[in-house]
Protein backbone atom coordinates (compact mmCIF):
# COMPACT_ATOMS: atom_id res chain seq x y z
CA UNK A 1 0.00 0.00 0.00
CA UNK A 2 1.14 3.91 -0.54
CA UNK A 3 2.58 5.84 2.63
CA UNK A 4 -0.81 8.26 3.55
CA UNK A 5 1.92 10.91 4.54
CA UNK A 6 3.90 10.94 1.10
CA UNK A 7 1.95 13.54 -0.56
CA UNK A 8 2.72 16.55 2.03
CA UNK A 9 5.71 18.59 1.52
CA UNK A 10 6.18 17.35 -1.69
CA UNK A 11 9.05 19.57 -3.45
CA UNK A 12 8.33 21.36 -6.43
CA UNK A 13 10.63 19.39 -9.05
CA UNK A 14 8.66 16.25 -7.74
CA UNK A 15 5.21 18.02 -8.80
CA UNK A 16 6.98 18.97 -12.32
CA UNK A 17 8.44 15.44 -12.93
CA UNK A 18 4.66 14.37 -12.18
CA UNK A 19 3.10 16.58 -14.88
CA UNK A 20 5.99 15.39 -17.11
CA UNK A 21 5.22 12.08 -16.59
CA UNK A 22 0.92 12.97 -17.24
CA UNK A 23 1.92 14.81 -20.73
CA UNK A 24 4.39 12.48 -21.99
CA UNK A 25 2.05 9.83 -21.35
CA UNK A 26 -0.69 10.89 -22.90
CA UNK A 27 0.88 11.93 -26.28
CA UNK A 28 1.49 8.30 -26.36
CA UNK A 29 -2.15 7.30 -24.74
CA UNK A 30 -1.90 6.54 -22.09
CA UNK A 31 -2.75 3.01 -20.54
CA UNK A 32 -6.04 3.04 -18.45
CA UNK A 33 -5.90 1.86 -14.79
CA UNK A 34 -6.68 -1.92 -15.54
CA UNK A 35 -4.01 -2.19 -18.15
CA UNK A 36 -1.38 -0.46 -15.48
CA UNK A 37 -2.01 -3.59 -12.87
CA UNK A 38 -1.94 -6.47 -15.47
CA UNK A 39 1.24 -5.22 -17.53
CA UNK A 40 2.99 -4.17 -13.74
CA UNK A 41 3.19 -7.91 -13.76
CA UNK A 42 5.60 -8.09 -16.38
CA UNK A 43 8.24 -5.43 -15.10
CA UNK A 44 10.45 -8.90 -14.35
CA UNK A 45 10.17 -12.00 -16.58
CA UNK A 46 6.93 -13.59 -15.80
CA UNK A 47 5.42 -16.94 -17.91
CA UNK A 48 2.84 -16.23 -19.64
CA UNK A 49 0.60 -19.29 -18.58
CA UNK A 50 1.65 -18.30 -15.14
CA UNK A 51 0.55 -14.72 -15.45
CA UNK A 52 -3.13 -15.85 -17.21
CA UNK A 53 -3.54 -18.67 -14.63
CA UNK A 54 -3.48 -15.98 -11.79
CA UNK A 55 -7.14 -14.62 -12.64
CA UNK A 56 -9.64 -13.97 -14.83
CA UNK A 57 -7.38 -11.08 -16.96
CA UNK A 58 -10.15 -11.18 -19.48
CA UNK A 59 -12.96 -10.06 -17.17
CA UNK A 60 -10.88 -7.58 -15.67
CA UNK A 61 -9.48 -6.23 -18.69
CA UNK A 62 -12.64 -6.00 -20.51
CA UNK A 63 -11.37 -7.95 -23.55
CA UNK A 64 -9.58 -11.13 -24.38
CA UNK A 65 -6.24 -11.37 -22.11
CA UNK A 66 -4.42 -13.02 -24.84
CA UNK A 67 -5.36 -10.92 -27.66
CA UNK A 68 -4.03 -8.13 -25.56
CA UNK A 69 -1.05 -9.42 -25.10
CA UNK A 70 -0.30 -9.91 -28.33
CA UNK A 71 -1.25 -5.94 -28.76
CA UNK A 72 1.13 -4.77 -26.48
CA UNK A 73 3.97 -7.08 -27.84
CA UNK A 74 2.95 -5.29 -31.21
CA UNK A 75 3.29 -1.72 -29.74
CA UNK A 76 6.69 -2.38 -28.34
CA UNK A 77 5.09 -2.77 -24.41
CA UNK A 78 5.78 -6.02 -24.07
CA UNK A 79 8.70 -8.69 -25.37
CA UNK A 80 9.87 -12.15 -24.77
CA UNK A 81 12.49 -12.60 -22.24
CA UNK A 82 16.13 -13.57 -23.23
CA UNK A 83 17.52 -16.78 -21.77
CA UNK A 84 19.36 -14.73 -19.08
CA UNK A 85 15.96 -13.22 -17.80
CA UNK A 86 13.95 -16.58 -17.94
CA UNK A 87 16.60 -18.41 -16.50
CA UNK A 88 17.09 -15.87 -13.39
CA UNK A 89 13.44 -15.74 -13.19
CA UNK A 90 13.01 -19.36 -12.78
CA UNK A 91 16.17 -20.91 -11.21
CA UNK A 92 16.93 -20.15 -7.44
CA UNK A 93 20.23 -19.52 -6.27
CA UNK A 94 21.20 -22.97 -4.38
CA UNK A 95 20.42 -24.74 -8.18
CA UNK A 96 22.62 -22.24 -9.61
CA UNK A 97 25.55 -22.00 -7.24
CA UNK A 98 24.98 -26.04 -7.61
CA UNK A 99 25.31 -25.95 -12.07
CA UNK A 100 28.55 -23.24 -11.16
CA UNK A 101 29.98 -25.26 -8.72
CA UNK A 102 30.00 -28.41 -11.31
CA UNK A 103 30.83 -26.47 -13.87
CA UNK A 104 34.42 -25.23 -12.05
CA UNK A 105 33.14 -21.75 -11.56
CA UNK A 106 32.85 -19.46 -8.83
CA UNK A 107 29.64 -19.62 -6.57
CA UNK A 108 29.58 -16.39 -5.41
CA UNK A 109 27.24 -13.30 -6.45
CA UNK A 110 23.48 -12.48 -7.33
CA UNK A 111 21.29 -14.73 -9.63
CA UNK A 112 22.02 -12.26 -12.29
CA UNK A 113 25.68 -12.86 -11.88
CA UNK A 114 25.88 -16.88 -11.68
CA UNK A 115 23.33 -16.91 -14.46
CA UNK A 116 25.58 -14.84 -16.83
CA UNK A 117 28.82 -16.50 -15.73
CA UNK A 118 27.16 -19.55 -16.35
CA UNK A 119 26.08 -18.75 -20.43
CA UNK A 120 29.82 -17.45 -20.77
CA UNK A 121 31.10 -20.64 -20.13
CA UNK A 122 28.16 -23.31 -21.21
CA UNK A 123 25.98 -20.48 -23.77
CA UNK A 124 23.65 -23.61 -24.67
CA UNK A 125 23.60 -25.32 -21.02
CA UNK A 126 20.34 -24.56 -20.68
CA UNK A 127 18.87 -25.45 -24.13
CA UNK A 128 18.26 -29.35 -23.27
CA UNK A 129 16.45 -28.22 -20.01
CA UNK A 130 12.94 -28.23 -20.22
CA UNK A 131 13.20 -23.88 -20.21
CA UNK A 132 10.15 -22.19 -20.45
CA UNK A 133 9.84 -20.65 -23.31
CA UNK A 134 6.54 -18.45 -23.21
CA UNK A 135 8.72 -15.83 -20.49
CA UNK A 136 7.40 -11.93 -21.50
CA UNK A 137 8.91 -8.82 -19.82
CA UNK A 138 8.08 -5.15 -20.51
CA UNK A 139 10.66 -3.43 -22.54
CA UNK A 140 12.20 0.08 -21.74
CA UNK A 141 9.23 1.64 -23.46
CA UNK A 142 6.86 -0.21 -21.88
CA UNK A 143 8.23 0.34 -18.37
CA UNK A 144 8.38 3.92 -18.81
CA UNK A 145 4.27 4.06 -19.45
CA UNK A 146 4.02 1.89 -16.52
CA UNK A 147 6.29 4.29 -14.40
CA UNK A 148 4.05 7.14 -15.80
CA UNK A 149 0.68 6.11 -14.89
CA UNK A 150 1.94 4.52 -11.32
CA UNK A 151 2.76 8.18 -10.81
CA UNK A 152 -0.63 9.53 -11.92
CA UNK A 153 -2.25 6.27 -9.86
CA UNK A 154 -0.37 7.76 -6.19
CA UNK A 155 -1.10 10.88 -7.51
CA UNK A 156 -5.19 9.88 -7.39
CA UNK A 157 -4.86 8.29 -4.14
CA UNK A 158 -3.06 10.45 -2.39
CA UNK A 159 -6.08 13.00 -2.91
CA UNK A 160 -8.22 10.27 -2.42
CA UNK A 161 -6.70 9.15 1.14
CA UNK A 162 -6.92 13.23 2.29
CA UNK A 163 -10.14 13.51 1.38
CA UNK A 164 -12.11 10.23 2.78
CA UNK A 165 -9.85 10.46 6.44
CA UNK A 166 -11.23 14.16 6.06
CA UNK A 167 -14.49 13.12 5.45
CA UNK A 168 -14.64 10.23 7.87
CA UNK A 169 -13.63 12.57 10.72
CA UNK A 170 -16.37 14.88 9.92
CA UNK A 171 -18.85 11.96 9.99
CA UNK A 172 -19.64 12.63 6.34
CA UNK A 173 -19.52 8.23 5.76
CA UNK A 174 -20.29 8.47 2.52
CA UNK A 175 -17.99 10.25 0.97
CA UNK A 176 -15.80 9.01 3.64
CA UNK A 177 -16.23 5.15 2.35
CA UNK A 178 -16.44 5.73 -1.81
CA UNK A 179 -13.58 6.79 -2.45
CA UNK A 180 -12.10 3.27 -0.43
CA UNK A 181 -14.29 1.22 -2.58
CA UNK A 182 -13.50 2.70 -5.70
CA UNK A 183 -9.67 1.64 -4.82
CA UNK A 184 -10.19 -1.72 -3.86
CA UNK A 185 -12.79 -2.41 -6.95
CA UNK A 186 -9.87 -1.14 -9.62
CA UNK A 187 -7.58 -3.60 -7.90
CA UNK A 188 -6.85 -7.12 -9.81
CA UNK A 189 -5.86 -8.50 -6.14
CA UNK A 190 -7.71 -6.65 -3.27
CA UNK A 191 -6.68 -6.67 -0.29
CA UNK A 192 -8.43 -7.72 3.05
CA UNK A 193 -9.35 -11.59 2.13
CA UNK A 194 -13.60 -12.15 2.45
CA UNK A 195 -13.99 -8.26 1.81
CA UNK A 196 -16.60 -7.39 0.36
CA UNK A 197 -15.44 -4.47 -1.18
CA UNK A 198 -18.50 -3.30 -3.35
CA UNK A 199 -20.53 -3.00 0.51
CA UNK A 200 -17.60 -1.64 2.19
CA UNK A 201 -18.91 1.28 4.50
CA UNK A 202 -22.36 -0.32 6.57
CA UNK A 203 -23.15 -0.53 10.00
CA UNK A 204 -19.90 -1.81 11.19
CA UNK A 205 -17.78 0.92 9.11
CA UNK A 206 -19.89 3.44 10.83
CA UNK A 207 -19.86 2.29 14.53
CA UNK A 208 -15.66 1.59 14.76
CA UNK A 209 -15.02 5.17 12.92
CA UNK A 210 -17.67 6.88 15.53
CA UNK A 211 -15.79 4.95 18.50
CA UNK A 212 -12.49 6.53 16.97
CA UNK A 213 -13.79 9.98 17.11
CA UNK A 214 -15.78 9.64 20.64
CA UNK A 215 -13.66 6.78 22.92
CA UNK A 216 -10.48 6.06 24.20
CA UNK A 217 -8.71 3.44 25.37
CA UNK A 218 -7.30 3.16 28.69
CA UNK A 219 -3.76 2.01 26.99
CA UNK A 220 -3.18 5.74 25.65
CA UNK A 221 -4.21 7.35 29.13
CA UNK A 222 -0.76 8.96 28.80
CA UNK A 223 -1.26 11.03 25.53
CA UNK A 224 -0.83 14.37 25.60
CA UNK A 225 -4.79 15.86 24.42
CA UNK A 226 -3.51 18.04 21.72
CA UNK A 227 -1.75 14.22 20.11
CA UNK A 228 -5.78 12.52 20.65
CA UNK A 229 -6.82 14.11 17.21
CA UNK A 230 -3.29 13.30 14.99
CA UNK A 231 -4.12 9.97 16.75
CA UNK A 232 -7.57 9.38 15.57
CA UNK A 233 -6.54 10.86 12.13
CA UNK A 234 -3.68 8.32 11.64
CA UNK A 235 -6.22 5.18 12.89
CA UNK A 236 -9.15 6.35 11.26
CA UNK A 237 -5.80 6.00 7.55
CA UNK A 238 -5.09 2.81 8.96
CA UNK A 239 -8.54 1.76 8.97
CA UNK A 240 -9.71 2.69 5.11
CA UNK A 241 -6.88 2.24 3.64
CA UNK A 242 -4.44 0.14 5.74
CA UNK A 243 -1.33 2.12 5.60
CA UNK A 244 1.29 2.92 8.29
CA UNK A 245 1.57 6.61 8.94
CA UNK A 246 2.69 9.02 6.70
CA UNK A 247 6.32 10.84 7.88
CA UNK A 248 4.37 13.90 9.16
CA UNK A 249 1.95 12.00 11.20
CA UNK A 250 4.94 10.65 12.31
CA UNK A 251 7.02 12.89 13.25
CA UNK A 252 4.07 14.65 15.48
CA UNK A 253 3.37 11.39 17.74
CA UNK A 254 7.13 11.02 17.91
CA UNK A 255 7.30 11.69 21.39
CA UNK A 256 3.25 10.70 22.39
CA UNK A 257 4.11 9.77 26.03
CA UNK A 258 3.92 6.34 25.88
CA UNK A 259 6.34 2.98 25.39
CA UNK A 260 4.65 2.78 21.54
CA UNK A 261 5.95 4.45 18.11
CA UNK A 262 3.66 6.63 16.23
CA UNK A 263 2.46 3.61 13.90
CA UNK A 264 1.76 1.52 17.52
CA UNK A 265 0.21 4.22 19.13
CA UNK A 266 -2.61 4.55 15.86
CA UNK A 267 -3.02 0.83 15.86
CA UNK A 268 -3.99 0.44 19.38
CA UNK A 269 -6.77 2.96 18.65
CA UNK A 270 -8.21 1.39 15.95
CA UNK A 271 -7.71 -2.04 18.02
CA UNK A 272 -9.84 -0.55 20.21
CA UNK A 273 -12.29 0.45 18.61
CA UNK A 274 -12.71 -2.92 16.04
CA UNK A 275 -12.91 -4.67 19.48
CA UNK A 276 -15.76 -2.66 20.95
CA UNK A 277 -17.30 -3.81 17.67
CA UNK A 278 -16.88 -6.88 18.19
CA UNK A 279 -18.76 -7.01 21.76
CA UNK A 280 -21.33 -4.55 20.50
CA UNK A 281 -22.41 -7.37 17.79
CA UNK A 282 -21.83 -9.80 20.36
CA UNK A 283 -23.94 -8.48 22.66
CA UNK A 284 -26.81 -7.62 19.18
CA UNK A 285 -26.73 -11.08 18.11
CA UNK A 286 -27.15 -12.78 21.68
CA UNK A 287 -30.47 -10.80 21.85
CA UNK A 288 -31.58 -11.41 18.55
CA UNK A 289 -30.93 -15.16 18.78
CA UNK A 290 -32.11 -15.41 22.24
CA UNK A 291 -28.43 -17.12 22.49
CA UNK A 292 -25.83 -17.13 24.86
CA UNK A 293 -22.51 -15.67 23.50
CA UNK A 294 -19.03 -14.92 25.75
CA UNK A 295 -15.90 -13.84 23.96
CA UNK A 296 -12.77 -15.31 23.70
CA UNK A 297 -9.50 -14.26 24.51
CA UNK A 298 -6.39 -15.57 23.01
CA UNK A 299 -2.75 -14.97 22.11
CA UNK A 300 0.10 -17.60 20.93
CA UNK A 301 2.60 -15.91 19.18
CA UNK A 302 5.81 -14.08 20.66
CA UNK A 303 6.73 -12.75 24.24
CA UNK A 304 3.96 -11.56 26.52
CA UNK A 305 4.39 -8.78 29.22
CA UNK A 306 2.92 -9.57 32.29
CA UNK A 307 -0.84 -8.26 31.76
CA UNK A 308 -0.86 -10.12 28.36
CA UNK A 309 0.28 -13.50 30.08
CA UNK A 310 -2.49 -13.43 32.56
CA UNK A 311 -5.23 -12.80 29.87
CA UNK A 312 -3.68 -15.16 27.06
CA UNK A 313 -6.08 -17.34 27.17
CA UNK A 314 -9.94 -16.43 28.59
CA UNK A 315 -13.38 -17.18 28.35
CA UNK A 316 -15.61 -13.98 29.52
CA UNK A 317 -19.35 -12.99 30.09
CA UNK A 318 -20.15 -10.16 27.44
CA UNK A 319 -20.48 -8.19 31.01
CA UNK A 320 -16.85 -8.75 31.97
CA UNK A 321 -14.65 -8.59 28.80
CA UNK A 322 -11.92 -6.40 29.93
CA UNK A 323 -10.95 -3.69 27.66
CA UNK A 324 -9.29 -5.05 24.63
CA UNK A 325 -6.13 -3.44 24.16
CA UNK A 326 -5.21 -4.21 28.09
CA UNK A 327 -4.38 -0.98 30.23
CA UNK A 328 -1.33 -2.12 31.44
CA UNK A 329 0.08 -4.23 28.72
CA UNK A 330 3.42 -3.14 27.95
CA UNK A 331 4.41 -5.50 25.21
CA UNK A 332 6.76 -3.60 22.52
CA UNK A 333 4.67 -3.24 20.15
CA UNK A 334 1.66 -3.09 21.48
CA UNK A 335 -1.22 -5.51 22.96
CA UNK A 336 -2.23 -8.03 20.26
CA UNK A 337 -4.71 -10.36 22.46
CA UNK A 338 -7.44 -11.59 19.82
CA UNK A 339 -10.65 -11.32 20.54
CA UNK A 340 -14.24 -13.13 19.53
CA UNK A 341 -17.16 -14.36 19.81
CA UNK A 342 -18.66 -17.59 20.83
CA UNK A 343 -21.48 -19.53 22.10
CA UNK A 344 -21.27 -19.95 25.66
CA UNK A 345 -21.50 -24.19 25.32
CA UNK A 346 -22.17 -24.02 29.53
CA UNK A 347 -25.13 -22.46 29.39
CA UNK A 348 -26.67 -24.11 25.85
CA UNK A 349 -29.67 -26.64 27.40
CA UNK A 350 -30.91 -29.36 24.75
CA UNK A 351 -34.38 -30.57 25.23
Amino acid sequence: MLDSGQHLGKSFSHQVNAIIFIVLSNRKGMMDTNEYYFLKSFLKPKSLSKVLSMRDWTSYLGRDAELALIKYEKEGVLQSANTQEVVTATYSAPKLKNISQNLNLPTSGTKPVLVRRILEAAPNYFNGNSLEHDFLVCSCEGAKQIEAKEQIIKNEMFAAIELSVNQAQNRNFEDAFEPVRKHQLSLPFPSGLGVDWSNFGGSREVFIINNILDDWPLILSEIHPDLKPIVRQGAISMFLWGLKLGDELRKKLASNGTHLDPDGVCRMMLFFAQNKFRIFDAKLKSQELGMPYIMKTMRFEGDFCSACEKHRVGDYSLSEVPEIPLADCRCKGGCTISLSEALDINKITTT
